[in-house]
């Protein structure tokens, strides 16, 4: 894949010179979704839904505080036969290393994410009006469990340097370290990265009330933070700044209104096309319409462009290095060679 990537797609992804392996953490208590059961949906074979723990929106909080917070540990034996196995297959011309992050536990820091797979995304809304308080001790055990997790990573010397980033971001620390100075590293020392694309559908004031007090104590003890997927945030950028102001990138998504992010300057601000130009079609036209109002509102600052949820190319792979191309083509018309 990398080597396919590397010579026929032609992006700016990095490669390192390390084969990236994780530590193997085993769960129990599970309450993020990954452990619950699943039911399978009547009108795709392949879709699945998702059995609420709490059944009853008046009951949150009740049901709340009766939920145990998740129990890890680390499987040591395991993780270290793997890290032998690679290196006596190929260490000596691709070393293997251990890459672990938060990311690798839960994709995200946000607890919009959680409380939709505990209480069901519409419960979750209507409660949002209906029982406010019981969001509130939703939220607040969330944001609990984040941290003590957060706490048993550090404790047991987890966290490597986020040398294996897959979006570049390792190459900018907090701290200025190298990024291979050391085998361990700190949350301070490190990006993390947080969204809440559940709260799209509701007000800045919702969003502010029962989202950011619980992510903001959670993405403080990291150095850095991403924040954004993809829902928009051109009505509430003010907000996630004024709660997380260690942000240094924030997503625009096709959903945002870019003229919003005109003139934002210390941001990286992480554009991500609409991908059905790519996985519906393939317009160039269209593409390179939409990528220059991009350059054209938001060309003077931190920009990067990245193509994400791509789900299908009907067939025609070409599709990927052929939108690289114009990519760079559009680059060098606004910037010059």
């Amino acid at each position: 894949q990398l080597i396919y990537r590397f010579y026929v797609v032609d992006d700016d992804a990095i490669v390192w010179p390390q084969f990236p392996l994780q530590w193997q953490i085993q769960t129990q208590d599970s309450h993020d979704g990954h452990n619950m059961p699943r039911q399978a949906s009547k009108e795709r074979s392949s879709g699945y839904a998702y059995i609420p723990v709490i059944k009853e929106i008046p009951r949150i909080a009740e049901e709340v505080a009766k939920m145990p917070h998740e129990k890890l540990t680390v499987d040591w034996e395991t993780s270290q036969k793997q890290l032998n196995l690679a290196n006596d297959i190929f260490g000596d011309i691709l070393p293997p290393r251990i890459a672990f992050m938060p990311h690798h536990h839960k994709w995200t820091l946000g607890v919009g994410y959680d409380a939709v797979h505990l209480l069901g995304f519409n419960e979750l809304i209507m409660a949002l009006c209906e029982n406010p308080d019981g969001v509130h001790a939703l939220m607040a055990f969330l944001r609990d469990e984040w941290m003590l997790t957060l706490d048993f990573m550090e404790r047991e010397n987890l966290i490597t340097p986020h040398w294996a980033a897959a979006n570049g971001e390792a190459d900018v620390t907090p701290n200025g370290k190298s990024i291979a100075a050391n085998e361990k590293a700190k949350l301070s020392e490190l990006w993390g990265f947080a969204e809440c694309q559940e709260m799209v559908v509701a007000s800045p004031q919702m969003f502010e009330e029962f989202i950011m007090p619980y992510v903001a104590p959670i993405t403080k003890r990291f150095g850095y933070i991403s924040y954004g997927c993809c829902e928009p945030l051109d009505d509430r950028l003010d907000i996630v700044r004024r709660y997380i102001p260690n942000v240094r990138k924030i997503g625009i998504t096709a959903w945002a209104n870019q003229e919003k992010f005109a003139g934002v300057k210390d941001l990286v601000l992480s554009r991500r096309p609409n991908p059905a130009m790519v996985c519906t079609r393939f317009n160039e036209d269209e593409i390179r319409q939409d990528i220059r109002k991009s350059y054209e509102l938001l060309g003077q600052s931190q920009l990067e462009i990245i193509l994400k949820d791509v789900v299908t190319l009907q067939n025609e792979a070409d599709r990927i290095p052929r939108w690289v191309k114009i990519m760079r083509e559009e680059i060098a018309r606004h910037y010059g060679d």
